[in-house]
């Protein structure tokens, strides 16, 4: 069977059936899309992991703190500890949020671009859901660059005892 006989199996709407090159063009154009649906799920998945995490760490101590058990000098430092990791979830909530929009905007294009070859104004409107997805994945990407930096800090609060106690790094 050729690529011609295939319009015989179209149930009387051959028009509907894409011709086979732009079929691959088709394919060819919505694989950037995918690449992007795909990379953005897999970034969303480690900011999951890591927001999931400071929330564990954050839960812990401030359990730590409240035991009767702990020392007023540890107090403070999980004092300071908790302020940090309440801004390092709130940064990776947001980033999260951020990286939601742009995979709902990467996941546009790919359908905007599924219906490139029948409609090509369509074509045209997925630019700008890819550039908006791109432009939200970045700022996803400061706040986490940002998150990271706060980790450091309370690394820092945790083992050195030098700033144990101070308020500024």
């Amino acid at each position: 069977m050729t690529t011609l006989d295939c319009a015989v199996f179209t149930f009387g709407a051959p028009e509907l059936l894409p011709a086979p090159l732009e079929l691959a063009s088709l394919i060819g154009q919505g694989t950037t899309g995918v690449l992007f649906v795909t990379s953005s799920a897999i970034l969303l998945a480690t900011l999951s992991n890591k927001h999931a995490a400071a929330g564990a760490t954050l839960r812990a101590l401030t359990s730590e703190w409240r035991d009767p058990t702990t020392t007023a000098e540890r107090r403070s430092n999980i004092y300071l500890q908790i302020a940090v990791f309440e801004r390092r979830v709130r940064l990776l909530w947001r980033a999260g949020l951020l990286h939601y929009g742009a995979l709902l905007c990467f996941l546009l294009v790919v359908v905007a671009l599924m219906f490139t070859g029948r409609f090509a104004a369509i074509g045209r409107f997925a630019t700008l859901p890819l550039a908006f997805g791109i432009a939200l994945l970045a700022a996803a990407l400061g706040l986490q660059l940002f998150e990271v930096r706060l980790s450091a800090v309370t690394l820092k609060y945790e083992v050195d005892p030098e700033l144990r106690g101070k308020t500024e790094l």
